[in-house]
This record gives C-alpha cells, sequence and structure tokens, in this order.
C-alpha cells in the first residue's frame, strides 16, 4: 500500500554509452600483436573514455579470419557515429604501422615482387612521383633511420634546429596544437584570459596609487617617453646648473633607466617566446614570485 508514503524514482541517465566494434584479420597474423595494436588505437580516439577503460577481445576463430571486437564508451550518445567511424580508421592506420594489410579474406593474398623498402617509401610521397627511378634510387640512398619510443616527443614547436624532410615509415604520430590564434571572441578560454588581463591591469595600477612609491610610474610607458623627451629638451635649453637642473637631470636619468628595462624585456621576451614558445612566460612569474617572496622575507 502506497499510502501517505514518498515514492522516489531511483533510475539515473546512463552517462555512457556504449560501442562495439569487430574486425576480422587473417589467422596468420600473431594474436597478440592485433589486440595491442587494437588496444592503442582504441586509446588513441579523442571520444573515448579512459573509465571505463577499452576492452579488445578474441571473439571468435575459424580457418579464414579471426574476429577481434573492440568495446569502447562515449559520453554522449550523438558521439557513437562519429566515434564508431574513428575507430575504423584507426584500427587501419595502426594494424598498417605494424605491417598487418587487411586483404579481403575471400581472395588469396596478392604476391608482391620484392622492392626496395626506401623507394617504395619514396614513392609514395606526393612530391617525388614524377621522378625518375635513378633519381628516387639516389634519394634513397641518403635518407636514415630514426626510431622513437611510445609517447617520445619527435619534435617540439620551438624545435628549429634541422630542415630535414622526415618521413614517417611505420607507426603513428600525434600532432598537438597547444595554442592556436584566436578564431572566436566568445570561447570560454578567451573570455577568461581577458579578464585575467584585465584585473592584472587593475592590480598594477592600484599599487601605483595606493602604495605611494617613489619613483616613475610604470602603468603607462608613454608617458615616460614623453617625459624623457621633455627633460632632454630642458637640459639643452637651460643646462644643468642650479638646482632645478640637478633635479632634471637626476628624473631624467631616473626614467632612461626604467625605459631601457622596459626595451630590453621586450626584446629579450621576443627571443624567449621564439626559442622557448610559451614557456617564456614562466620566466617572468617566477621571477616576480622570487622578489615577492624576498621583499616579504624583508619587511
Amino acid at each position: 500500500m502506497a499510502a501517505r508514503t514518498n515514492i522516489v524514482n531511483a533510475n539515473q541517465p546512463m552517462h555512457t554509452h556504449g560501442i562495439s566494434v569487430m574486425l576480422p584479420v587473417k589467422p596468420s597474423v600473431r594474436p597478440a600483436l592485433v589486440l595491442e595494436t587494437l588496444s592503442n588505437a582504441a586509446r588513441s580516439a579523442g571520444d573515448v573514455l579512459n573509465e571505463p577503460q577499452p576492452i579488445v577481445s578474441v571473439r571468435r576463430a575459424t580457418n579464414d579470419a579471426i574476429e577481434y571486437e573492440i568495446v569502447c564508451y562515449v559520453g554522449e550518445l550523438g558521439k557513437k557515429i562519429a566515434v564508431r567511424n574513428e575507430l575504423f580508421d584507426l584500427e587501419h592506420r595502426h594494424l598498417l604501422s605494424r605491417g598487418v594489410v587487411l586483404w579481403p579474406l575471400s581472395v588469396p593474398e596478392p604476391v608482391i615482387a620484392e622492392v626496395d623498402e626506401r623507394q617504395c617509401l619514396l614513392r609514395n610521397v606526393l612530391i617525388f612521383r614524377t621522378l625518375e627511378d635513378d633519381e628516387i634510387a639516389e634519394l634513397a640512398r641518403q635518407l636514415t633511420k630514426h626510431e622513437f619510443d611510445v609517447a617520445e616527443t619527435i619534435y617540439t614547436a620551438a624545435d628549429e634546429s634541422g630542415h630535414e624532410l622526415h618521413i614517417l615509415a611505420r607507426g603513428v604520430a600525434k600532432a598537438i596544437v597547444l595554442a592556436r590564434p584566436i578564431t572566436n571572441a566568445t570561447a570560454a578560454m578567451v573570455l577568461v584570459c581577458g579578464v585575467l588581463g584585465t584585473m592584472a591591469m587593475g592590480v598594477q595600477n592600484a599599487r601605483g596609487r595606493l602604495l605611494q612609491v617613489t619613483g616613475l610610474p610604470n602603468t603607462v610607458m608613454t608617458g615616460n617617453v614623453t617625459q624623457i623627451v621633455l627633460d632632454v629638451i630642458e637640459l639643452i635649453h637651460r643646462g644643468t646648473r642650479g638646482g632645478h637642473g640637478q633635479q632634471v637631470r637626476e628624473r631624467l636619468q631616473w626614467t632612461l633607466a626604467a625605459m631601457s628595462g622596459f626595451a630590453g624585456g621586450a626584446i629579450l621576451g621576443a627571443l624567449a617566446f621564439v626559442n622557448l614558445s610559451f614557456i617564456a612566460i614562466a620566466l617572468p612569474v617566477v621571477v616576480l614570485l622570487i622578489l615577492a617572496w624576498m621583499r616579504r622575507g624583508a619587511t
């Protein structure tokens, strides 16, 4: 009897949606190789959830093929089709990188004549397809082989040490974009950066008004440039004699020192960004934190 009793719906919507992908592979390929390769392919899909983890297993084996299954999960129902299509493409790429070619199982594998691996690699590059055989052979002799471990960084954005052409012979590489030009002015990160920049400028201006520290203002550098021009003209016109001239000369020295530091910081910041990319931003932050800590200890 439910009279005068609170009834609460305990059901919760599903936050994970499963995807199952089947793939038959010729039985001559070692299963351990296929299982490892398909696991890497599933983990490299961007929208596949880490929890629950993707599962790769052997479903069944026949004389014609061994059937493998990838079971993984996504967080939104609308992503299932796109992720499923991506998984098929990743399976093909990862298996091909391990030398597993997905031939039709209903027909015998074609017999491929032995060819030079380096020349075949060059022939697959679009800009080399119009070259003659002797030219391809000459380029092939110039190739050098480099191997990289799993998750090893091949190049960084600031790496400009060489200008060689690199061809991916085996394996799968991924390019990671750390930052890109602003294309959407209403994006969340753009708004966050704008708000943080505004707060930083507010703190800097409040510091000049509240602390009343003697010296030059560092909030409006154009005013300092104007002051330099005025002081130079005044010294040329009136000279450095007298108390007023001495005061103008001291003020000019302070202003020139501040502007030299400003210009030097701008030049060093540009050079650091070219060579270190966005990591260069951490250097002034660390210096300011050290100075703040030293000032705190002094007070």
